[in-house]
């Protein structure tokens, strides 16, 4: 079976490409530009330069679908599968569509639902409170434990409102009193939405992967994140494999969440995770390939090749052996390692406390690490990581080019 995979761009997609590649299935990718990492892969048998959103992307894919049947195709961002989802009629008359329709992947965005859904099988959720006007904030006061963040139930519903109203999307607010918690949250005022306000849990990230048909556990991986992008907490820059004898009754309950969902495919269930207090605390479910995809693979939990055998070509799948692998996301690991030595004052989270010298020294251990393996570095398949150094620098030279333009058209003037 040929595999479409449409999200050439990043990491994840180019993962997903090596794994099916690695597995012998034809991958044909599609890339915003033709640098895209995944379109430079060597595992990628046709690199393509996706149309522009809509109906060229439609009849893009209808096109493909036409002349590589029979095919499967794969999506990776939230925004693609949401769009290939209007057209989904269409296209599984060509393709076994291999993400979540719409209305699966309401039940995981809502983070508000999924907290119903995840108490109901005896999963642990932050304490939460959802405003609709600024004026209630009054009625909860006395149920708030500072430190407090916040965080939208759904940032797609939102995005464009915030946009409009000139206000950023932030992923997490901390607040650590009930100044910060008014300020941060009038803002929102102007379109009427509040975000959620969540009670701080100390702890790092803990992931638990699954493939699902039916709603049934086929094959399952979990890493915990090791370093994270930004410093206080956000996706992980470098994280580890963990033996899935660890954290057994928390996969069980991860499981029985997805079996009252009726999951097909593939999901990400994420714990903050307290070892001192054993405590897990639900985060989010993502209900599409996840930002560490690279560290599956390198474990060998292949996520991608399984979800082809076992969903489209409906073939047995069986757990695969874990190796007990770490992998670093390089940009980010820079970033974390420069907010942690030069600009410590800029981490929100004022409960993170930081060595520079042991987190100097770590970071540059991971290089000699022997179970250390890279998001896009690979010693099979090169092309990638050069591409990547050659984006990086050009995106680096674009301020002092753009500064050289203006300087010499001043001085022509």
């Amino acid at each position: 079976m040929k595999v479409v995979v449409l999200g050439a761009d990043s990491p994840i997609g180019l993962a997903i490409i090596r794994d099916l590649g690695r597995c012998g299935f034809a991958v044909t990718a599609l890339g915003r530009k033709r640098s895209a990492l995944g379109l430079v892969s060597k595992y990628c048998q046709q690199p393509l330069v996706r149309a522009k959103d809509g109906e060229p992307l439609l009849q893009q894919l209808l096109q493909l679908g036409q002349l590589t049947k029979p095919a499967a195709l794969i999506a990776i961002s939230e925004t693609d599968i949401a769009m290939l989802n209007r057209w989904r009629a269409q296209l599984v008359l060509h393709f076994k569509l291999l993400f979540a329709d719409d209305a699966a992947m309401a039940t995981v965005l809502d983070k508000s639902l999924t907290q119903q859904n995840a108490a109901a099988v005896g999963i642990d959720t932050p304490a939460s409170w959802q405003l609709t006007a600024l004026s209630e904030l009054g009625e909860i006061e006395t149920q708030l434990q500072y430190p407090l963040i916040l965080k939208w139930a759904n940032p797609h519903q939102v995005s464009a409102l915030l946009q409009q109203a000139g206000l950023p999307l932030h992923k997490i607010q901390y607040c650590q009193n009930l100044q910060e918690l008014n300020a941060c949250l009038a803002p929102y005022q102007a379109i009427g939405y509040f975000p959620m306000i969540q009670r701080y849990y100390a702890g790092h990230g803990l992931g638990q992967f699954f493939l699902c048909r039916d709603g049934e556990s086929l094959i399952q991986f979990q890493h915990e994140r090791v370093h994270e992008w930004p410093p206080e907490g956000g996706s992980a820059s470098l994280c580890k494999a963990v033996d899935n004898q660890l954290h057994q009754a928390c996969a069980e309950r991860s499981k029985a969440l997805l079996k009252r969902l009726n999951w097909q495919g593939v999901a990400m269930v994420e714990y903050r995770y307290d070892p001192g207090h054993k405590q897990y605390v639900l985060m989010e479910i993502n209900g599409r390939f996840w930002g560490s995809t690279p560290l599956s693979v390198a474990a060998g939990a292949c996520f991608a090749s399984h979800l082809v055998k076992g969903l489209a070509s409906q073939q047995p799948v069986k757990q695969p052996d874990i190796k007990l692998r770490y992998c670093r996301y390089m940009i980010p690991e820079l970033k974390r390692i420069a907010r942690i030595v030069l600009q410590p004052d800029k981490i929100m989270d004022p409960q993170c406390h930081f060595n520079k010298w042991s987190e100097l020294a770590a970071f540059m251990g991971y290089f000699f690490h022997p179970r250390c393996r890279y998001y896009v570095f690979a010693l099979d398949d090169p092309a990638p990581f050069f591409a990547d150094l050659r984006q990086a620098a050009q995106k680096m030279l674009q301020p002092l080019l753009r500064r050289l333009r203006t300087q010499k058209i001043v001085h022509k003037g």
